[in-house]
């Protein structure tokens, strides 16, 4: 009998970490073609700070979470339903930020949209409330 797949155990956590990496990457690398460099870095981490009172594991001085170096690091006691509700929070902000300072005939890169339709599959609930930025 196969057990379904629980949204918490830990290898959809890593799961969701690994796409959301990806995806952090892959708007990095096309902003870095078509902006000035570490302007993902800079609007993710405005983001983060903005959203910290409502996620205090966001807060950079309280090193439960990083993003640095193209690699995300979460410390264990953050709730994966708690950490996918902010990234979902964060991202949509960021890219709001992104979208105001972009050319406006420059569009994000395509399949993106379905990349994080993906990473978010389990939390759909999440996913529609929080990611409106497209």
């Amino acid at each position: 009998e196969t057990i379904p797949d629980n949204p918490l155990s830990e290898n959809s956590r890593t799961d969701f970490l690994n796409s959301v990496q990806k995806i952090f990457l892959k708007i990095e690398r096309f902003l870095d073609g078509v902006a000035d460099k570490g302007v993902f870095q800079k609007h993710f981490k405005r983001a983060c700070i903005e959203k910290s009172d409502t996620y205090n594991f966001l807060d950079p001085f309280e090193g439960q979470f990083n993003y640095q170096d193209r690699k995300i690091k979460l410390d264990n006691g953050v709730a994966t339903e708690e950490f996918v509700s902010a990234i979902a929070d964060c991202l949509s902000l960021t890219i709001s930020y992104i979208k105001k300072e972009l050319p406006k005939n420059v569009v994000l890169p395509t399949g993106l949209k379905s990349e994080m339709e993906m990473a978010f599959k389990r939390y759909p609930e999440i996913a529609n409330s929080k990611l409106l930025a497209f």
